[in-house]
């Protein structure tokens, strides 16, 4: 093969890396399988690739290693830069590349350690691809990743500029904050995040530096936060106590927006009657989201979207006025629409 009928082969693969590393839905353990078996096609195929164009190049430098002289066809390249699969995680696991050649011959590892600078980032994408499909299927209580368009949606409403502090309470594996940084790069972020397998998750996509703490309801309320998304689990109403608490960090001014169940709005009890009243007390909205909008991570679960702004300015009424309100002070009859303006209050 001439150098330039190399770079051609490796241009000519480029539809079949897109194709397999294009998104699928992975909403069941044999669709994620399937999805991480083409990421897996994918990796081998670029790697085929970059070696064609590694190999154009030293040929026409003359630095061709002997071992692979006589390397002819393409197939011949294919087969030398073909991966070691692990596949010992069970059935719906594709299992995923041991970073060794399938082939132990020196040309195989010639050619690997010549290309080892161009796999480092792949190898990244697939650790991370790895924690997540672990993530989905895993059982972790209250977690449902936020779609990547729902997401999206939730931060534009969130209206985040530049230097904005934004708090994602229960970051997840880390949707929100991604749609933030890619919305707003400058935005500084801060997480919380209580499963320690969805935390490495955060690690892996480099939001480790964001995270606070564990578990968000440890930590001491203060309104240092111009904007604060979230998706908190739905589980027994945790919910309902999640956003509550979250507004305590909100700054005047500052403005709140979560995901919540579909059921926020129309369930009896205690707790829903007073969320929907602490909801009203604060001027907040809700909107219901689309019918499927979780579809994509494996649940048909109902769910709505609430926007909160915390007033500009707050009123500092003497403690004797104050009753209590979920985690914020609110001057009495607040709940009942009247003419008071709510106190937000460091609770600590």
């Amino acid at each position: 093969m001439t150098p330039d009928r190399m770079r051609e082969l490796a241009d000519n693969l480029q539809s079949q890396i897109d194709n397999k590393f294009a998104d699928r839905n992975t909403n069941t353990p044999r669709r994620q399988r399937q999805a991480a078996s083409a990421a897996l096609d994918g990796l081998h195929l670029e790697r085929t690739q970059n070696a064609l164009r590694w190999l154009a190049d030293a040929s026409e430098a003359g630095t061709v290693p002997a071992c692979l002289a006589n390397i002819r066809t393409k197939k011949a390249l294919h087969d030398l830069t073909r991966a070691k699969i692990n596949r010992s995680g069970g059935y719906y696991d594709a299992g995923f590349e041991t970073g060794e050649p399938a082939c132990d011959s020196e040309a195989a590892h010639v050619l690997w350690k010549a290309l080892a600078a161009n796999q480092e980032e792949r190898r990244k994408a697939e650790r991370l691809r790895r924690a997540l499909d672990d993530a989905r299927f895993a059982g972790i209580p209250g977690y449902f990743p936020t779609p990547a368009s729902l997401a999206a949606d939730i931060v534009a409403t969130a209206d985040i500029k530049p230097g904005d502090t934004v708090l994602e309470p229960s970051a997840g594996s880390g949707a929100l904050l991604d749609a933030v940084l890619a919305a707003t790069p400058a935005a500084r972020i801060t997480a919380y995040e209580v499963s320690p397998r969805l935390r490495e998750v955060l690690e892996l996509k480099g939001h480790g530096s964001a995270l606070a703490g564990s578990d968000f309801m440890d930590a001491i309320p203060a309104q240092v936060f111009d904007r604060i998304v979230m998706n908190p689990p739905f589980e027994n109403g945790q919910d309902l106590e999640h956003v509550r608490r979250a507004f305590g960090f909100l700054k005047p001014g500052g403005r709140l927006v979560a995901i919540m169940s579909g059921s926020t709005l129309s369930r009896t009890g205690r707790r829903w009657d007073d969320f929907r009243d602490w909801l009203e007390c604060v001027d907040g909205y809700a909107e219901t989201l689309p019918d499927g909008s979780f579809l994509k991570s494996g649940t048909s679960v109902a769910a709505i979207r609430i926007v909160v702004d915390a007033p500009a300015k707050v009123a500092k009424p003497s403690p004797t006025e104050l009753t209590r309100c979920g985690l914020q002070y609110v001057i009495p009859g607040c709940e009942k629409r009247e003419t008071e303006t709510l106190a937000q209050m460091d609770l600590f």
